[in-house]
């Protein structure tokens, strides 16, 4: 990428944009749909309760901007699917655990509700996913030399081996990448300066 392009091109920010009024149509239908059918505070609880799960869903589907998300290299970075782990708990936490209920003005869900709460990331990841399969399709062949990914991200610089955030598969072929044994127990000798 040309340093003096903008990182988040306009077609990447429409479909950005797009994604997010999903988002907030499909957690106010549940809202709507739950107020309908039980009182307030379940209602806001249950688009609470979607809006978090397809958080988790667009941050898997952020890492690659035109790859799918079911392929290895979702899992590949520990670290990540960690965080995704405990996000996922204080999700459920926070409707079922007093102090948290007291906080966040939520109240406890059943397992109907929790249901109809699923079928929002759903929804958003067959979109999500659609989108990117259209986007891949629409682009095969086209991309220029030089280019980075397919919607206006660079492509990220290689990872080094220090890098918390980088596969591991990435760490692993640096630290066996050729010359990299040699420099480390072959340092470079320092230069004195000379009197």
């Amino acid at each position: 990428r040309d340093a003096s392009s903008p990182i988040v091109n306009r077609s990447l920010a429409i479909r950005l944009g797009s994604l997010a009024l999903v988002m907030a149509s499909i957690a106010l239908g549940v809202v709507a749909w739950g107020e309908d059918r039980y009182d307030l505070a379940i209602a806001t609880t249950m688009g609470l309760t979607t809006l978090s799960l397809m958080h988790i869903v667009a941050a898997l589907e952020v890492r690659e901007p035109t790859q799918t998300v079911f392929s290895r290299y979702t899992l590949e970075n520990r670290r990540f699917v960690q965080l995704i782990g405990v996000t996922l708990v204080l999700t459920f936490l926070v409707t079922e655990l007093n102090f948290l209920q007291r906080i966040f003005d939520t109240v406890s869900l059943t397992s109907s509700q929790w249901g109809i709460c699923l079928l929002g990331p759903i929804v958003y990841l067959a979109i999500a996913e659609t989108v990117k399969l259209f986007d891949r399709r629409s682009h095969r062949g086209t991309v220029p030399a030089g280019a980075g990914s397919l919607t206006g991200l660079a492509r990220p610089a290689p990872a080094s081996r220090s890098d918390p955030w980088a596969p591991r598969s990435a760490r692993t072929a640096i630290r066996h990448a050729p010359g990299a044994r040699r420099a480390r127990h072959h340092p470079q000798p320092r230069h004195h300066r000379r009197l």
